[in-house]
This record gives C-alpha cells, structure tokens and sequence, in this order.
C-alpha cells in the first residue's frame, strides 16, 4: 500500500509529529514542513531530508494529509486559518487542541464541503495510562454509577476530552461560578494566593470537584510551568481509580470500612484485598522518554485512526461533530468561569527532594 504524504506544520510542538513519523510505518511518511523559515525549522527540515515550505500555497498538490501543530486563534495562532486553507486544497487535516467552539464548527463545515477528515488531536487521550485509565472507567460504568470525580489539571481541554472517553459523554455538563481573587495579583505564594482555582459542578450527570491552574509564567511560554498536567480521581462504590499523572501510574483505591473490626467478616474476602493496585503495568517514563518516545506513539495512534476514518468514513472514537463540540463547549464554559490565566513569576526549578531514585529507601520517620 502507498504511504499517505504528511505535511507538519510548526516545528516547537511539531517536534514530536516529526518524530512520530521519523519513526518509519507502513502507512504514513514525513513528506515536507510547513513554518515560517526559522533556523530550528530549517534544521529541522534538512535532518529529515524533506522541503521546507514558508507558506500554504508553497505546498504541493500530492500532500495527502497535514499534522497542524500551530496554535489556535484562542490562543493567539494561526493554526485555524491553516488548517482551513489545506482543508480548501483537499488536504486532511489533524489539528492540535485546543480550538474554540466557533472555529471548530467552521472547520467540520469547511471538512464536508471538501470532502476531507478534520480531526482535533487532544493527544493525552493517546497516551498509554491515560489509555488505562479510561479503559478501565469504561468498563466500570457498566456496572456501577460514578460517585464523583476530583480532579486538577492545567490542561483543561484535554481533561475534558479524557472524562469524555471515560464516561461516554460530557452531557449534562455545568460548572459553579468559582470563588474571585480580587483584582491585584499578589506575590506567588503570598498569603491568600494559589495558582489554581477550584470549581464545583457536574460532568456526565456526576458531581464533579475541579481544580484548575489559573497563573501562568509570563517569563515564559505558557506551555511551560504546567504545575499539575492531569490528575484524576473517579469515586465509586467498589473503590476509586486514580490517575496519578498523566504519564502514570494508574491506581486503584478501595474505600476505607467505618466498621473496621467487622471489615473481614461483614463484607467476606473485601477486608482482605489490598488497599492499593497498580493497575499501569509499564513503569513511569522519565521527561526524555515522554518527549521522545510516549508523545510520539500517541500521535502516531492519532494518525492511524485517522487514516482508519478516511478509508471507511466511519468517525473515529472521539471525533465526531457532536463530541469535538461537546469538548469545546464545556471546557469554554470551564474557562469562562476562570477568566484569563493571571500572570505571576515563579520560582527557578529545584531538583527534586529526595531523588527519585531513592524515594523509596528515603525514611522520615522522626
């Protein structure tokens, strides 16, 4: 089977595209870069041996589908006009989130009208632990109803496009307004300040606790300093499952019995099972490997659905017209309630103590 020609566009985030496709498989090939002709991109294009195009219509007409990792209007890029101009020129298009409702519902529209697949990559949805964790909330909804979900992230699209996986729908959907800070933002850290927000409301129909990070570096790109990227709690009858991070581990937690003297005798062999499972079976990566091999393998899993719905025109998980709007409906409604990221500096990384080689062996007992 010939390979489909990919077009990357954007060299910071698109790294990890070029990589995925670098990787070398049966149905896809890096075949050019799209960017604005800096050095990186220039590197870029030549360490892979393909050409480095400066504009849309520099493209040729043989590109089958482009990767569009530039970021959106919301967020100050033009990955939007991007992705419609390809769409316009018969190119599928995977746009990375997140996108705003408004340019999303132009974007399916422009899809049909040229008969190609638009996809939004929410990418975190691809990742093995992540994988894990919806998996198995998947097949614990068809028993028993989520008691609640507790949650902090500082990638709330992407928090939403996990519960829906997990819990099939987003719907009913609603967030409390959160508590207001004041207008004057103090020092990081200073008394009465946090850099996360919290919110109550529901999402699936389940009463939901969320914590979202809500100050942002200005020294940097806002990309950096993600204090907490996901961490997920889903509370259930028969336990909860964790997701401790987003790149693992997966852990399930039994609840703790009121009657603990009774605790074996009541409920039979429950007072026996562990109070912790491992549920992730691959231990956790470090950075490096996150940046060059697990980020890579989920948008090469991103692209082989993809490629999946253009040879059956059956809509992959996750990207039908009423899930992408459902996503940015209700992570527009989170952010609404947030307001704009404050902006604050923070401290310099520290290296972690203990090490994490010898957080096992590290005792603090007094």
């Amino acid at each position: 089977m010939e390979k489909k020609k990919v077009l990357v566009c954007g060299t910071n985030y698109g790294h990890a595209y070029v990589k995925a496709l670098a990787c070398g498989t049966h149905d896809v090939a890096l075949s050019g870069i799209l960017a604005r002709g800096s050095e990186r991109s220039r590197q870029c294009a030549a360490e892979n041996g393909v050409p480095l195009y400066r504009s849309v219509e520099e493209v040729p007409s043989d590109i089958d589908l482009a990767c569009v990792a530039v970021k959106s209007s919301i967020q100050g890029g033009e990955g939007t006009k991007i992705a419609r101009a390809l769409m316009a020129r018969g190119i599928h298009v995977l746009q990375e989130h997140p996108v705003h409702a408004g340019e999303l519902a132009t974007c399916l529209d422009d899809a049909r009208a040229h008969g190609v697949v638009y996809h939004v990559n929410s990418h975190f949805v691809h990742l093995e632990p992540v994988r894990v964790f919806i998996h198995r909330i998947q097949a614990a909804v068809e028993h028993e109803r989520p008691l609640f979900i507790e949650a902090t992230t500082s990638l709330s699209y992407s928090l939403m496009a996990i519960l829906q996986r997990a819990l099939g729908t987003l719907k009913p959907f609603d967030f409390a307004e959160p508590g207001s800070w004041g207008t004057t933002l103090p020092p990081l850290f200073a008394h009465g300040f946090s850099p996360f927000g919290s919110t109550r409301g529901v999402v699936g129909g389940v009463p939901v606790h969320l914590t979202m990070q809500t100050a942002f570096d200005p020294g940097s790109d806002l990309d950096t300093h993600l204090l907490v990227m996901h961490r997920i709690c889903v509370g259930m009858p028969s336990g909860n499952l964790q997701l401790v991070n987003t790149h693992g581990p997966v852990v399930w937690t039994g609840h703790c019995p009121l009657d603990l003297k009774g605790a074996g005798s009541v409920h039979g062999t429950a007072g026996h099972v562990p109070t912790s499972v491992l549920c992730s079976e691959e231990p956790c990566p470090s950075m490096h490997e996150v940046v060059e091999e697990a980020w890579p393998r989920a948008i090469h899993m991103a692209l082989g659905q993809m490629n999946e719905e253009i040879a059956s025109g059956i809509p992959s998980p996750g990207q039908s017209a009423s899930e992408l709007l459902e996503i940015s409906d209700a992570w527009m409604q989170l952010t609404r309630q947030f307001g704009n990221p404050e902006l604050t500096y923070f401290p310099e990384p520290s290296p972690t103590f203990p090490a994490p080689p010898e957080c096992r062996r590290a005792s603090f007992a007094g």
